[in-house]
């Protein structure tokens, strides 16, 4: 067999060989598989939904300011098992979850409320932090020769959002040495 009859065969064959099997009829007596979320928030707290599907913690963690540690901590503290379904949960035994979890917390406009607050009287008292958050720099000791570039968009729209008073490229270093001979 000839090179250019072996390719003619090959594209002959070829659409034959890449069809894909007819999915088989589907049978009227499997009935749909139910499902457990509630698509209406069944599971919420400070009107955000939990995602049902997920393991408790890490339901947890999708709310503002609660983290891994403060997700586990909570666990332990209602005497849930971190690792079960939010969906497995009943309405009646929610309710106290949610009322453990916005006693302890705050909700996210007050949490970030408070955060300003905390960087503005940083800025006033005119600590080291404050002035790298007027300058729009990284305030816990990171580099700034090549990684800096995220702090300083987040910087500006941090200032924009508090308020903050930014420090301009020019005048940056006679900042830092009015700084420290404070």
């Amino acid at each position: 067999m000839s090179l250019r009859a072996s390719r003619a065969l090959a594209v002959a064959v070829r659409p034959i060989l890449c069809a894909a099997p007819a999915p088989p009829p589907p049978t009227p007596a499997t009935p749909a598989p139910a499902q457990r979320e509630v698509i209406g928030g069944r599971y919420r707290v400070w009107n955000e939904n939990l995602p049902a599907h997920k393991q408790v913690a890490i339901a947890f963690m999708s709310l503002y300011g609660i983290g891994k540690s403060q997700s586990y901590r909570l666990c332990g503290d209602l005497g849930l098992n971190p690792h079960t379904k939010l969906s497995d949960i009943s309405d009646e035994d929610f309710e106290p979850i949610k009322a453990k979890i916005e006693s302890t917390f705050k909700p996210r406009h007050e949490a970030i409320k408070r955060m300003g607050d905390n960087i503005l009287a940083k800025v006033r008292m005119g600590s080291y932090q404050g002035l790298r958050h007027q300058m729009c720099l990284p305030v816990h000791g990171q580099r700034t020769k090549c990684n800096a570039k995220t702090q300083r968009k987040l910087g500006l729209k941090r200032a924009q959002l508090f308020n903050i008073p930014i420090i301009a490229k020019k005048n940056r270093k006679a900042a830092i040495q009015g700084q420290s001979r404070v």
